[in-house]
């Protein structure tokens, strides 16, 4: 893919993502996790969200702006400084995840949190309100018990997706899980660490073309980075969803390794496995 095509796709998925919310710090209040979405609680309007304050801190929109703009930073030097490497040039999207069919799932990130951001309390049904506007015709929005949320959204065609999202506060830690017409679509989980983020993405995607056709395969995409260091590794073709780092700083190393693709970059160069070559 030429480097002009995939710097562009990267500013399309981030143009059509909602426009993000304020600081990008993390809050300090302590959380475990939740392990189960049953009997999820709808919040009253004005009810203000355990963890959420005024300034931003620990809202979900606000830590996915972070990651996200963390994410596509790291990628758009990996695509810059890659330019002129036989290899990389050609082959980086191979560990690169940019399907647009993600934003069918992502969008809502940048919504969960906006009425605390702006109005200073948690108001659902204003966030309803944005989600219907800009991602699903028919949308309900509920708050799983502690933390987190299940967001279900209907187009004007019949098909229905289910968000389970996930929040962890106190490590930053983000999950989401998506279910469209009754099948598992996506999975995106990252957590933020003292050099930038450790994340995955997990959902069909083109894994080869045989005579022109593209054949589908189930792939688990790994990314570790901060600045300009990092690493990113495909897993393709794989049996089941990946082992969760939710809440989670795995090493890197270990994360990516068995990867079918993968590439490290360290100081403008690259190592890595891309497409069966070396390098």
């Amino acid at each position: 893919m030429k480097r002009h095509f995939f710097k562009l796709a990267l500013i399309l998925i981030m143009v059509l993502a909602l426009v993000g919310c304020g600081s990008k710090e993390k809050t300090g209040q302590e959380k475990g996790e939740v392990e189960s979405v049953e009997a999820p609680q709808t919040v009253a309007s004005g009810e203000a969200a355990s963890g959420q304050n005024d300034s931003g801190k620990g809202l979900v929109c606000t830590s996915y702006e972070a990651y996200n703009t963390a994410w596509y930073d790291f990628a758009d030097y990996v695509i810059d400084a890659s330019e002129d490497h036989e290899i990389v040039a050609v082959k980086r999207p191979l560990v690169l995840p940019m399907s647009l069919k993600s934003l069918n799932y992502i969008i809502p990130l940048s919504t969960l949190g906006q009425s605390i951001n702006t109005m200073g309390q948690e108001d659902l049904e204003f966030e309803k309100r944005m989600l219907q506007a800009g991602w699903r015709d028919e949308v309900e929005l509920t708050k799983i018990p502690e933390e987190g949320y299940l967001v279900k959204g209907t187009d004007k065609n019949g098909n229905q997706v289910e968000l389970e999202v996930r929040y962890d506060a106190a490590a930053d830690s983000l999950r989401l899980k998506a279910v469209e017409n009754g099948k598992q679509a996506y999975l995106l989980e990252y957590t933020k660490t003292p050099d930038g983020y450790v994340a995955q993405q997990h959902y069909v995607d083109v894994v080869e073309y045989e005579k022109g056709n593209a054949v589908e395969g189930l792939c688990t995409y790994r990314m570790i980075f901060g600045g300009t260091k990092g690493s990113c590794a495909r897993f393709k073709n794989v049996s089941g969803e990946p082992e969760s780092i939710f809440g989670k700083n795995p090493e890197a190393q270990s994360f990516i390794e068995g990867a079918t693709d993968w590439l490290t970059v360290t100081d403008g160069q690259f190592t890595g496995l891309l497409g069966g070559q070396s390098f």
